[in-house]
């Protein structure tokens, strides 16, 4: 895994030439610069406003204009695999926005991450794509409680554990150690639902002193750590990182673990950016 100037280009050529070829696309923006596929200028330009270091995004303004049957698929996760973010080659992916101006916050597993603002122009004489929403059916196991967890709550779960990457890297330990609390309390919640699922029930009058799971995780030997605030913050990711993974496959059907990619995109940013063992 290499990130760096070229290869964001290459990203970003790649991105704009699959949208270009949809028929709903009507044009593209990087930070207020209109790009195509074809115009080097442009995405040079494009890439030398956004790139600052390895942990930069790209911020991609797209208009589409679509049916009026074809808009809701781009409310879910449909929208980002239409734009070509498939799940097998994404890590995390948080879809956000409104009905009309969907965002795509994702991080592909070669490190590469975009934000993806879409203003939808709905045309009733735009003929219908037959897109479908990307809602998962309610799975529920037999015994279980709860049902099983969608995929895109894994989705949005590996998100948050490179966005709250990127923060402590840059020495923002404030929001890191937030996002790094926020992410340990999700593995709670799961454990939670876990034993709810082995009892029947969500009320319990008392507890069963039970081992949490994010508590069984020491700090790998390549993680580069400045200060015990950062230590601290760093083995909370790697905590709910490896308890997620543990727990994830108990609670969904079809999950594969990822803690292996986001370690290799933690040794990757060490890289690029210089931070090494004093």
């Amino acid at each position: 895994m290499h990130i760096d100037r070229n290869a964001m280009r290459a990203a970003l050529e790649r991105m704009i030439g699959h949208v270009e070829a949809l028929p709903e696309f009507e044009c593209a923006t990087v930070r207020g610069r209109q790009v195509t596929a074809g115009d080097a200028a442009a995405l040079d330009a494009a890439v030398a406003q956004s790139w600052h270091d390895a942990l930069s995004d790209l911020d991609v303004k797209l208009d589409l204009r679509v049916s009026p049957a074809d808009a809701p698929a781009y409310a879910t996760a449909a929208g980002a695999v239409r734009l070509g973010f498939e799940r097998a080659q994404l890590l995390g992916l948080q879809v956000g926005g409104t009905a009309d101006a969907p965002l795509y916050r994702v991080v592909r597993r070669d490190g590469m991450r975009f934000d993806i603002g879409v203003r939808l122009n709905v045309d009733a004489t735009c003929p219908a794509l037959g897109l479908e929403a990307a809602l998962e059916p309610e799975r529920r196991l037999e015994g279980r409680y709860w049902p099983c967890l969608a995929l895109t709550h894994a989705d949005a779960f590996w998100f948050v554990q490179v966005q709250a990457l990127g923060k402590l890297l840059r020495g923002d330990y404030l929001i890191a150690a937030h996002l790094a609390n926020c992410q340990v309390n999700e593995t709670l919640v799961m454990q939670m639902r876990q034993r709810d699922d082995a009892t029947g029930t969500n009320v319990h009058r008392y507890g069963g002193r039970e081992r949490l799971a994010y508590l069984d995780i020491a700090l790998p030997g390549f993680i580069v750590s400045h200060d015990a605030t950062e230590s601290a913050i760093a083995r909370q990711l790697c905590a709910a990182a490896e308890a997620y993974d543990a727990l994830m496959p108990q609670l969904s059907q079809g999950y594969a673990p990822r803690t292996g990619i986001f370690y290799e995109l933690w040794r990757c940013y060490q890289a690029e950016l210089g931070i090494c063992q004093a």
